[in-house]
């Protein structure tokens, strides 16, 4: 997604592939979201509800600031922004009340995206055929995923039954 963003949304319509820098931005919100969502549930787990309350009041302000002074001057990019500096912002503060382990594995994960992002761009360098370079970063990342031990092969069988269980 990140070396292919406007291709991406140009499957869709070439219309939408205008908007591959807001894609970007998104994309890159969801990393912080997902450590303050694991430390949510930690602290859940813990009872530590003013904690929860505080993460959730801090970035509600900062969000909503940043809304204020950003989009009246870039818009929809501006808007994506404050959900970008909202998300980091509280992921900052989450960094300090996870655990080791829940650290290890955010920063594992950044390093899995970093490396999918690399051998896509190092590819586009070579190949211009946004497929192959978009396939060579989801392939990269995923192999990525299992040299780290993020997940192992019998994780993804036991989800796939799963999904299959479910008749969907």
């Amino acid at each position: 997604m990140f070396t292919s963003s406007d291709w991406i949304l140009s499957i869709y319509k070439d219309i939408y592939s205008k908007y591959a820098g807001l894609l970007i931005i998104l994309a890159v919100s969801i990393i912080p979201l997902i450590l303050k969502t694991n430390v949510i549930t930690m602290l859940n787990n813990q009872g530590a509800l003013k904690k929860i309350v505080l993460l959730g009041i801090i970035e509600s302000v900062i969000f909503l600031s940043a809304i204020v002074f950003l989009v009246p001057s870039m818009g929809a990019i501006g808007g994506a922004w404050a959900v970008a500096i909202s998300s980091i912002s509280t992921a900052i503060l989450s960094i300090y009340w996870a655990n080791n382990t829940i650290r290890r594995i955010f920063f594992t994960s950044i390093l899995v995206v970093a490396v999918g992002v690399v051998s896509g761009l190092l590819v586009q360098q070579i190949i211009d055929n946004r497929f192959i370079v978009t396939l060579v970063g989801f392939v990269t990342s995923i192999a990525s995923l299992f040299f780290f031990k993020l997940i192992r092969f019998s994780e993804i069988l036991f989800i796939i039954n799963q999904i299959k269980s479910k008749n969907f």
